[in-house]
């Protein structure tokens, strides 16, 4: 299933709130400003989340908080 994937470097200057809130936990999946999985993720929990975000109706679905 295809999909846009935006990897984020919580290390880069300007990205201390998501460094704040997931150093611990790296890698994160995060869909729609929702935690979806941490650490390490199998297909089936990244499935899983798509699936989630798909369900959303358009007005649901938000910007990325972590827009550059």
């Amino acid at each position: 299933r295809p999909f846009d994937l935006e990897t984020i470097n919580i290390y880069d200057e300007g990205r201390e709130k998501w460094r704040g809130k997931y150093k611990y936990e790296i890698p994160v999946l995060h869909l729609n400003d929702k935690m979806q999985a941490k650490g390490r993720w199998s297909e089936p929990e990244v499935l899983k989340a798509l699936e989630w975000y798909d369900s959303l109706k358009p007005e649901e679905k938000e910007k990325s908080s972590a827009e550059k």
